[in-house]
């Protein structure tokens, strides 16, 4: 005979407790979390409850309404999929939530459609969360399979669903008019997960009428180009992109943390840039801003509808296809496994004649971490070698290295430490070890080393950065650039990710033709007032419809909406000028989504 313990686990009471206990503390950590974000960014914590319930009581109650309703139903055709329907959505709020922790970002269906394309990889990459995390997330994942899949003794009346649903709509009424609607700057962190993937102005194209008059003005621009006399030299060129280094993890760069103090000493010897910014949120944005010229990647497309590197394959006006026509072996090494976003494929596409990732026989019996990577030291020394084996080399030697052992979540690639710290320390001797083997091999007599990083790393900003670095701390990356000279300057003036492109052309070339500013970073050094001055763009990743503008003089926020585009933020920046700004993002996403390259790249002859 059933005891009634055993009895109440099989009733629909116990059931429906269950499931509304995890929409709860699912709810509870959020606005946690969002609180806590609260007392950082506006010194005031619960003010920002009111918002998070306002946003997720509507989606969580229907959440327990059709998980009621499935309950009622005795046929498992209808019962099963109302269920699963319902721990889905429970699911989908649970993982916005460990993004929002771990990234300071929201779970969007684009970055769902890239990393779920290899499983694989994201499965390995879990395995570096902590066991207790790990352990947690198993407990949860059975919990609401038993809750999917549990069979009923007994089953909600019809009374019971109509006290239930009259409750539900009640409730969202109240939500909806006693609640009133936040008005934070952050407003994009309190948005429910199914808002932040509605369509935004990022999918709504330009009407034929800008898309005639945005030619027009590129087909002028294309008319009045300019052309100088580039340096023309056969240097070594070595581009070292730091996984996720920050502004915050230097003394030099910030006061914040002194974190990587060798590579700062470093800095100090060489052109190092206190204002260089990334053109987007993540590592193949940075790449194609530092690749192939473009400031920012905001393809004119419906989320579903994004693909890795979208608007960047099939350019003809790279930079490794440019460099390569002046004569220039090309490589691309990592040790992270290319497949991921289909990276590898894509360097290919865009130039590169060789391209190295996880899978180089060197690294075989090394213990594996973050996509697959060996440790950034590991790699480095593989770099190293691959550039004393280019001096036997006929050809002139374009390099780029990617490290991984930085990329987010921070554990020792050696002692598993989980430390951000520890993580850039690592970072700081690696890098600063392989720069000294360059010098000792004697790569400074005739070579140019770029150091920087992808992006800035994907934590949250905190209010210290804010208040010291403005609208530019999502953007604002360390920079460096190492040459036979020890010039130990310090440069003040705006720069970007793109701007590595039309320097490294001018160095190699004979003559460089450019439609916007001339830009060159090295030009502080070897021409003096050579350089343009001309505002940048960076592509947030945490609106997914913004670009924030960065010019000399001022900045603003632009939230892109086709003809309807606007600066919703702007300091410094006047109508005419911002009308222009407002031109040049339209015409730079028209043209990337006509997969041609952007009106400012740089042209070598």
């Amino acid at each position: 005979m059933e005891t009634p313990s055993r009895a109440f686990l099989r009733s629909w009471q116990a059931l429906s407790l269950a499931f509304c206990t995890f929409l709860l503390g699912a709810f509870v950590a959020r606005a946690w979390l969002l609180q806590d974000l609260a007392g950082q960014f506006m010194n005031c914590r619960l003010c920002i409850l009111p918002g998070v319930v306002k946003a997720d009581a509507p989606f969580l109650t229907v959440l327990a309404w059709i998980f009621l309703i499935a309950l009622a139903r005795a046929t498992i055709w209808w019962s099963l999929p109302l269920r699963a329907l319902a721990v889905a959505g429970l699911l989908i709020y649970l993982a916005d939530l460990t993004v929002m922790s771990q990234f300071f970002t929201r779970l969007t269906v684009p970055d769902l459609r890239i990393y779920l394309a290899q499983p694989e990889i994201v499965l390995r990459h879990l395995t570096a969360f902590s066991l207790h995390q790990l352990i947690v997330g198993i407990l949860i994942l059975v919990s609401l399979a038993t809750l999917t899949f549990r069979r009923l003794a007994t089953r909600p009346s019809r009374r019971h669903l109509q006290i239930w649903t009259i409750s539900i709509l009640v409730l969202i009424s109240l939500n909806e008019f006693a609640i009133p609607a936040p008005n934070l700057v952050h407003e994009w962190a309190i948005r429910n997960v199914l808002l932040v993937n509605q369509s935004s102005g990022v999918s709504r194209d330009y009407s034929d009428d800008t898309r005639q008059r945005q030619h027009e003005i590129a087909m002028a621009a294309a008319q009045n180009q300019r052309c100088r006399e580039g340096r023309h030299r056969r240097d070594t060129i070595v581009i070292l992109i730091l996984e996720s280094w920050s502004t915050y993890h230097s003394a030099y760069w910030s006061g914040f943390n002194d974190w990587t103090p060798r590579l700062d000493e470093l800095a100090k010897t060489g052109l190092n840039f206190s204002r260089f910014h990334a053109g987007g949120p993540n590592t193949n944005e940075g790449l194609i801003a530092i690749l192939t010229g473009r400031d920012f990647s905001l393809p004119i497309s419906r989320p579903h509808e994004v693909q890795p590197f979208e608007t960047a394959w099939g350019l003809i006006e790279t930079l490794p296809r440019q460099i390569g026509k002046q004569g220039y072996h090309t490589a691309f090494l990592t040790s992270a496994n290319l497949a991921f976003t289909r990276k590898g494929e894509w360097l290919r596409d865009i130039g590169f004649e060789y391209v190295e990732g996880h899978e180089y026989s060197g690294y075989a019996g090394i213990p594996r971490h973050h996509f697959d990577s060996v440790p950034d030291a590991r790699l480095l020394r593989r770099a190293r070698d691959y550039i004393a084996q280019s001096r036997d080399n006929q050809r002139p030697l374009f390099l780029v290295i990617e490290t991984v052992s930085s990329h987010h979540p921070f554990v020792h690639p050696d002692t598993r430490e989980r430390s951000e710290e520890a993580v850039f320390r690592y970072v700081d001797a690696s890098a600063a070890t392989f720069i000294d083997d360059l010098r000792a091999g004697g790569f400074f007599d005739d070579g140019v080393l770029i150091v920087t990083s992808d992006h800035r790393a994907m934590t949250i900003l905190p209010a210290r950065e804010q208040h010291a670095f403005g609208r530019s701390a999502a953007s604002l990356i360390p920079m460096f650039i190492l040459t036979g000279a020890a010039t130990g300057e310090r440069i003040d003036d705006l720069f970007h990710q793109a701007d590595i492109m039309p320097t490294l052309l001018a160095h190699v070339s004979a003559e460089i033709c450019h439609e916007g500013p001339a830009r060159d970073l090295l030009a502080p050094l070897l021409h003096p007032g050579l350089t343009e001055p001309r505002c940048v763009f960076h592509a947030r990743g945490d609106r997914r419809d913004q670009v924030d503008v960065l010019c000399e003089d001022g900045s603003g926020t632009v939230r892109v909406n086709g003809d309807a585009s606007q600066f919703i933020q702007v300091e410094g920046i006047e109508p005419p000028a911002q009308d222009a700004l407002l031109d040049a993002i339209a015409r730079e996403r028209i043209r990337a989504s006509a997969g041609l390259n952007p009106s400012s790249t740089s042209r070598s002859h």
